[in-house]
């Protein structure tokens, strides 16, 4: 597969006059990391040579053999009278079946800027030249504009549609109703988390400011308000919580950042974490045909005695705060009417919780980047409404990619009693029935 991705991470539109189709192989940009890292490892001798190799055009791999390495890979053909898209980042490749006529061009809507940024990044990174002359200049002009066009701002005289923006703007304070309202509440809580874990710090969700959404699965950029419990220091940060399945617990978090500031003015942008080294994994960072692949609930023989498969949490463990968020979400994203003030009904009591690592390498931890996490809980209001015991189970998929820092989860929740039913025909039951 010759390789390719567009110079600045530009989009790229491809027409196809007449003639034999075009075969397509293209990977999309959020697994461009992973791409990167499958090259690099196929053709470590090509690399050391050329550090630049992947901006030569001149290298191919198998896409089996990038599957085999975990790398999605997307294929079509282009017939004439059709066009082709690229996305920014998007790795593509592609040979004609015959004599046919074509023609490209790179394109830079208003949305490509937050990409062209991270493009510039990464160019200074390997020492590449960025722009000359004017393109500098405009790319300086509107870089200053960035916190306005990353969509956590919405600014007056940007109309909902302008762009492709398609943004719905709310205002969460004063009280007002406000749509999805518990879910949003633990999107910014899950920011939060992503951001406490890869900083070491400890900050608390105080209030929500605005949040932007588009319609059905979609990204939410939010803007809140956390403190520091120990100091009771506040801090706006912004999150960027993305919704890639509705109704089930399937949510990437790639930015949760304070608002910039003129001393800290890079963190306004998107940005990828800087690493020496390319960082290989034996696992996805999502699973990509969830829910299908349904992560069981080990067996009452195995009961979690394994102590290098797992690792059992103890009581004071329990306690962290994540925990219950996770199981949260499960019930929020499968549930999505509940509302903000229904939360008052959540009175969960975790009893246990077992973790288990992806990483070969690595030993199951309270601390594991790559894990599955099985949590065994009691809905407490439940339970004395009926006078029923109502014990569940919570399954948990929680990867942080070490290249980028972006949080992946996957999960679902169920009835303990069902659980072994539910997986052996393959279907979920109801934690709030």
């Amino acid at each position: 597969m010759n390789t390719r991705v567009e110079d600045h991470h530009l989009y790229s539109m491809n027409y196809m006059h007449w003639g034999a189709p075009k075969l397509w192989y293209g990977v999309a940009g959020k697994d461009a990391v992973k791409l990167e890292e499958a090259m690099r490892k196929h053709l470590p001798d090509l690399f050391e040579e050329q550090p630049d190799l992947l901006h030569r055009l001149v290298t191919q791999l198998s896409p089996s053999k990038l599957k085999t390495a975990g790398v999605p890979v997307h294929r079509c053909v282009q017939h004439a009278g059709e066009f082709v898209l690229t996305f920014p980042r998007a790795y593509h490749a592609g040979f004609n079946c015959g004599f046919n006529c074509a023609e490209a061009v790179n394109v830079a809507p208003v949305d490509w800027l937050p990409h062209g940024q991270i493009a510039i990044e990464l160019y200074c990174q390997q020492g590449r030249r960025v722009f000359a002359g004017e393109h500098t200049k405009e790319m300086s002009q509107s870089c200053v504009r960035m916190e306005e066009l990353d969509f956590f701002n919405f600014p007056e005289g940007f109309p909902p549609r302008r762009g492709g923006y398609g943004l719905i703007h709310v205002e969460s304070g004063g009280g007002r109703a406000y749509p999805n309202s518990a879910l949003v509440k633990f999107y910014a809580k899950l920011g939060l988390h992503r951001y406490n874990w890869l900083e070491g710090t400890n900050f608390e969700l105080d209030s929500l400011m605005t949040f932007n959404i588009r319609s059905a699965a979609s990204p939410y950029y939010i803007t809140l308000v956390a403190r520091l419990p120990s100091s009771g220091l506040q801090q706006i940060f912004q999150v960027l919580v993305e919704e890639e399945r509705l109704g089930y617990l399937d949510l990437t978090c790639p930015i949760s950042r304070p608002q910039g500031t003129e001393s800290s003015k890079k963190e306004s942008t998107p940005f990828l974490r800087p690493h020496s080294e390319p960082v290989s994994a034996t696992y996805q960072d999502r699973l990509v045909d969830w829910p299908s692949s349904i992560i069981p609930w080990p067996s009452s023989e195995i009961a979690f005695s394994d102590t290098k498969r797992f690792y059992m949490l103890n009581e004071s463990e329990l306690q962290c705060d994540w925990i219950s968020l996770y199981v949260e979400l499960a019930i929020c994203t499968a549930h999505r009417k509940i509302k903000a003030r229904d939360l008052s009904n959540f009175d969960l009591e975790i009893v246990q919780v077992a973790i288990e690592s992806l990483d070969d390498k690595e030993p199951p931890s309270l601390m594991s980047r790559a894990a599955v996490i099985y949590i065994a809980y009691k809905d407490v209001v439940k339970s004395l409404r009926t006078g029923e015991p109502y014990h569940y189970q919570a399954v948990v998929r929680r990867v942080i990619n070490e290249a980028t820092g972006t949080l992946s989860i996957q999960g679902d929740c169920w009835i303990a009693a069902a659980a072994t039913a539910l997986a052996d025909r393959g279907l979920r039951s109801s934690p709030t029935s």
